[in-house]
C-alpha cells in the first residue's frame, strides 16, 4: 500500500501525525470510520488540517 494510504485509522490519529510528522503539503487517505463507501482526504496546508470526504461510486 502507499505510504499516503491508512486504512485503520480515526480522524484524531491522522491529525497528529500530520501535525507532528508532516510538513507543509502532507496529505493521507484513509477509511471513514463511519461508512464503508466513504474516505477522508486530510491536507496540511500550513500548521492546521483539513479533511474532504470522498465518495466512492460503483459502475
Amino acid at each position: 500500500l502507499p505510504r499516503w494510504y491508512h486504512d485503520n485509522l480515526t480522524r484524531h490519529t491522522a491529525e497528529a501525525l500530520l501535525l507532528s510528522n508532516g510538513k507543509d503539503g502532507s496529505y493521507l487517505l484513509r477509511k471513514s470510520n463511519e461508512r464503508e463507501d466513504l474516505y477522508s482526504l486530510s491536507v496540511r496546508p500550513s500548521s492546521s488540517v483539513f479533511y474532504s470526504i470522498i465518495n466512492t461510486v460503483q459502475r
